[in-house]
């Protein structure tokens, strides 16, 4: 029995290691940022639809948006609603983000799509797509 417990032991500290040396590898990404430095640290702004282009942007990565809450936000949007700029009504599908510091651990599914759901934000530039 106890050598069981040992295999148990070693199998769940493999898993640990696992996790944790993904983790170790995720890297942080300022939206925006552009050659090392953004306008007033605003960097979720217009035209930042391809920002990501030139990235090599994996699940476990964070995204930091930095922008102004009073004027913008950040939204977790489906493939329409960054197609559409539009916000689904279903909240699986959206998750809204204001606090002018949002800083977002990139899930193991994509594409994943934000767009700023304020005005006509989107529809000026202010959205991206992760592949």
């Amino acid at each position: 029995m106890g050598e069981g417990r040992n295999i148990v032991a070693v199998m769940v500290v493999l898993g640990m290691l696992v996790v944790l040396s993904d983790l170790v590898d995720a890297r942080t990404y300022v939206v925006g940022k552009k050659d090392g430095s953004c306008s007033e640290d605003i960097c979720w702004t217009f035209n930042v639809t391809d920002w990501p282009k030139d990235k090599n942007i994996a699940s476990g990565d964070v995204l930091v948006f930095n922008y102004n809450p009073s004027v913008h936000n950040v939204v977790f949007v489906d493939e329409i609603g960054y197609k559409t700029c539009t916000v689904p009504k279903d909240p699986r599908y959206s998750r809204v983000y204001r606090t002018g510091h949002d800083h977002i651990q990139l899930p193991d599914f994509g594409p994943i799509h934000f767009i700023s759901s304020v005005k006509d934000d989107c529809k000026r530039g202010i959205k991206i797509e992760i592949r």
